[in-house]
């Protein structure tokens, strides 16, 4: 009972708290550096290095040197462009457990990651037209090819098919379930899409300032137009011009 009653006073519940929340941030700092190593894999040059599913005698080109060309090389046949999306995911469980945030449900948001890359993948195949697997890699492939034969034919409107449509279904249910499964909050949200609505914002001002800018070189125009095709007045005749000089009165007499 001693013994229980040293230990229980050596580790104080506020001691328990501070050993926790430490080692949330010890675990959230090392989920973000591995995201954005994974991340910055995909960024490396050499595309064409030798991996699990290309072969290649030159040297390898990527920052991490061959582990890293695998990975890269796994990540980009498996989903394509998606793959941006999985290397993500670490970086906001980090990001969470780095502010001390409890993360709920975390089998369920691990069950739903791969679900909501499957998906992702599929929409971004779709939306490029499904004509390569670049884009969404082997998982929008198949996805997209098991789905397409039980679609309902669709007219094409403005070069757009039913790829495209059903490209963009997956992409907008993939977002969702990513969203929810790498803990993106709306205030995150909109710090990511800040550059875009500020690219949005300068592309539509210089759009509304254009017409008006339009009409003022217009109205320049028209004014500098009509001020040349204007004639001057006829000159008055010298008489009319002149001022008439009064006739001098006659002198009266001398002086008396």
């Amino acid at each position: 009972m001693a013994d229980g009653g040293e230990t229980s006073r050596l580790l104080s519940p506020a001691l328990i708290t501070f050993l926790r929340h430490r080692m949330m941030e010890l675990f959230g700092l090392l989920l973000i550096l591995v995201g954005l190593a994974l991340t910055a894999t995909l960024f490396s040059p050499g595309r064409y290095d030798p991996s699990l599913s290309a072969y290649s005698s030159g040297a390898i080109d990527n920052w991490f040197g061959a582990p890293g060309a695998v990975i890269a090389g796994a990540f980009r046949t498996s989903l394509g462009t998606a793959s941006f999306f999985a290397t993500i995911l670490p970086v906001g469980w980090g990001y969470r457990l780095l502010r001390k945030q409890a993360i709920s449900q975390r089998v369920a948001r691990l069950f739903l990651a791969p679900v909501a890359l499957l998906f992702l993948a599929s929409g971004l195949y779709g939306l490029a037209g499904a004509d390569g697997s670049a884009a969404g890699g082997a998982a929008g492939v198949v996805l997209l090819g098991l789905t397409m034969p039980h679609l309902p034919p669709v007219t094409p409107v403005l070069g757009f098919g039913a790829a495209h449509y059903l490209g963009a279904a997956y992409a907008i249910l993939g977002l969702a379930l990513w969203s929810w499964s790498a803990t993106f909050t709306r205030r995150q949200w909109a710090v990511l899409l800040m550059p875009a609505r500020l690219l949005w914002r300068v592309v539509a001002s210089a759009a509304k300032s254009r017409p008006a800018n339009a009409d003022e070189l217009a109205d320049d125009l028209a004014d500098g137009a009509d001020e040349l095709t204007l004639t001057e007045p006829p000159a008055q005749p010298a008489e009319e011009a002149a001022p008439k000089k009064r006739p001098r009165r006659a002198l009266s007499g001398k002086k008396k």
